[in-house]
Parts: structure tokens; C-alpha cells; sequence
């Protein structure tokens, strides 16, 4: 999110091209979901949010994070 004079700018006119950048670099976007979250990005490394939480419950995990090799 941009902040500018120490606020956050939740409207910001440009997160179309915010989001364009971000997912390009891989992330998902908060945007392209039914409830927006335009701020919200997010890294899953081309593995669903269930595929994810389910290598967690194997535990497949280092501390709170996921092993994914």
C-alpha cells in the first residue's frame, strides 16, 4: 500500500498498474478476488492457498513456514 504523509492511500488510482506489477513478479493480487483487498499481495508459489495449508498440517514445515522442495 502507498503512504504518503504518514497515511494510507486506500484508494490509490493506480493499483490497476500496482497489481499489473505484481503478479508479473508472481504474486497473487487482492484485487482479482470477489472481495477486493487491493492492498493484499501474496506469494504461493504456484500452489493453491488448500495445497499449502495442507503440506502445514503434514508438517511438512520449518518453524511456520512451508517446505516447498
Amino acid at each position: 500500500m502507498e503512504i504518503k504523509n504518514g497515511k494510507a492511500i486506500w484508494n490509490n488510482p493506480i493499483w490497476s498498474k500496482i497489481g499489473k506489477k505484481g503478479k508479473a513478479m508472481g504474486f497473487v493480487w487482492g484485487g482479482d478476488w470477489k472481495k477486493k483487498d487491493k492492498p493484499h499481495f501474496q506469494m504461493t508459489f504456484g500452489k493453491h492457498h488448500s495445497q499449502l495449508a495442507t503440506l502445514y498440517r503434514q508438517g511438512l514445515r520449518k518453524g511456520n513456514y512451508v517446505t516447498l522442495v
